[in-house]
């Protein structure tokens, strides 16, 4: 007999919809760290127990969230980064769909204490098994987000989470990416109450650089210098700059390689190819460099809105930024230093 089609069930739409947002833990730290830089935050700490399956918290000082919008904060597409269709052509924020906050607590139990600049006293909004309660708390401007017992309540998701370190381990390495793209921020991250992360905040891209690879990494680390291209008119349309480790300190795997377009990390095959293949032969066989990237392009010729993810990047000029990137890293390959003590 064939099934009549109907509306579905608002609860279960945003199962599914959080599905697609919030794979594992990482992304809920992913999703709260962005939310802090868009906040303008100096200082961020996260706090990750058990994999981040027990317990996620991400504090911040940022300028906090309005009393009066603290729930409306957590109703799907809610936003206050975007007010018309022509804003998603000049994104200047890491969030902008208005479905981080609704999804993170479709699959946890979250609990919201924030105070805006504005706001005298803070507020406390918990959101715990579909129920909402909130109450005044006093606080410093900013933003803390606790989140508990995630996937508890979809066992199904929740028997896929990998090992525990493993879960941690890649809530390290999401945040350390946006440490790369805001040097002038202070992250510290801690796992099952241990130091797994911190930067400086001053930034000095370099120190960020150390800080996310290791102290062992400080002897290697190389600038890569800026490169522009410009269009038609003589306007500048592609920048790359960055850093690199010399050619003898390398990884096994791709892993060292981040490329970050206006800030922002991204997975994109092209350019990331674009930093292996630019240091050609010199590098022991196995190994991949190790480096981060950074490309600025005019807002409205990159496009974040892919994948809700918003890690894959399509680029208008990818050709242009190819070259750049290959042009900026082959100049620093022919420096004396990036070949000391290279394995062979």
């Amino acid at each position: 007999m064939r099934a009549a089609i109907r509306i579905m069930d608002p609860h279960l739409a945003a199962k599914i919809a959080a599905g697609e947002v919030i794979e594992r833990p990482a992304s809920v730290v992913k999703e709260l760290i962005e939310n802090a830089l868009d906040a303008d935050a100096r200082h961020i700490r996260v706090e990750v127990e058990g994999g981040g399956a027990d317990r996620i918290l991400v504090a911040d000082d940022g300028h906090g969230i309005a009393a009066a919008e603290v729930e409306l904060a957590f109703r799907r597409h809610a936003t206050s980064k975007l007010r018309t269709e022509s804003d998603l052509d000049e994104l200047a924020t890491l969030g902008f769909r208005g479905e981080a906050l609704p999804n993170i607590a479709a699959v946890g139990d979250v609990v919201c204490s924030t105070r805006s600049l504005q706001d005298p006293v803070g507020v406390e909004l918990r959101l715990l098994a579909g129920a909402i309660e909130q109450c005044p708390v006093a606080r410093q401007p900013g933003t803390t987000m606790s989140v508990d017992g995630l996937f508890a309540r979809f066992p199904a998701r929740r028997k896929f989470l990998r090992a525990r370190s493993a879960e941690a381990a890649a809530c390290v390495q999401v945040a350390a990416q946006l440490a790369l793209g805001f040097p002038e921020v202070q992250l510290v991250v801690l796992v099952d109450g241990r130091e797994a992360l911190r930067t400086a905040g001053d930034g000095n891209l370099r120190n960020a650089f150390v800080a996310v690879l290791g102290a062992d990494a400080a002897d290697h680390v190389l600038d890569v210098p800026r490169v522009c291209l410009d269009d038609e008119r003589g306007e500048a349309v592609v920048e790359v700059d960055g850093v690199c480790a010399s050619g003898s300190f390398t990884r096994a795997g791709r892993s060292g390689v981040s490329v970050l377009v206006n800030r922002r990390p991204v997975t994109n095959r092209t350019l990331t190819y674009a930093v292996v293949e630019s240091y050609g032969s010199l590098l022991p066989t196995g190994r991949q460099p190790v480096a981060a990237i950074y490309v600025r392009v005019p807002p409205a010729e990159v496009e974040f809105n892919v994948h809700p993810s918003k890690l894959e990047v399509k680029l208008l000029r990818e050709r242009a930024v190819y070259a750049a990137i290959q042009r900026a890293l082959r100049s620093v390959r022919r420096g004396a230093r990036f070949s000391a003590g290279r394995r062979r």
